[in-house]
């Protein structure tokens, strides 16, 4: 009985999760602005699409580990389809999302500043010092579909790094 209970206290968590991204006053807490959502995902990927959806999947404020990721400055490229390939489009996020390996995957490229910021009261959530951005100049990643049909983004810069200065949340888009 423990475990059933505990199996969907997890599974109703790991649900619930994602939606506070979708809540209003979201950001809050942090004393920034919430995360940007879609209202649809449906749509054709044109490069302003892209940038959209990756927007809405990188923007969230996490209620576990109590942090805000926003993104600001964002620039994206679609390039070429291609078939999905199990080596390099079966991994975390992409699975997580329920990519459809029988749907054509887009590579993207392109530049946005990440910021993680703490909320306002911790030991890192100081009012005008609760971020820390991370530039990302040389982003890659993938646009797929889902087998929904809602297009999800994902890209980083690897080889970039954020230092451990602080910041005011970001004010702009």
């Amino acid at each position: 009985m423990k475990g059933k209970l505990l199996l969907i206290f997890v599974t109703l968590l790991a649900v619930g999760f994602p939606l506070a991204s979708a809540q209003q006053g979201a950001g809050k807490p942090f004393g920034a602005r919430d995360p940007r959502t879609c209202p649809s995902r449906s749509a054709g990927l044109t490069a302003a699409q892209a940038r959209e959806y990756f927007i809405c999947d990188s923007e969230v404020a996490e209620v576990y580990t109590g942090s805000l990721y926003l993104v600001t400055d964002v620039t994206v490229q679609v390039g070429k389809g291609r078939p999905f390939n199990m080596q390099s489009d079966s991994f975390g996020w992409a699975t997580t999302n329920g990519i459809d390996p029988t749907q054509t995957v887009y590579p993207i490229r392109g530049s946005f500043t990440n910021w993680q910021c703490s909320k306002l009261g911790t030991i890192t959530g100081v009012p005008g010092q609760s971020c820390t951005k991370t530039p990302q100049p040389a982003a890659q990643g993938i646009c797929f579909k889902n087998s929904f049909g809602d297009w999800h983004c994902t890209m980083m810069d690897l080889g970039h790094k954020g230092g451990m200065e602080r910041y005011p949340p970001p004010t702009g888009l």
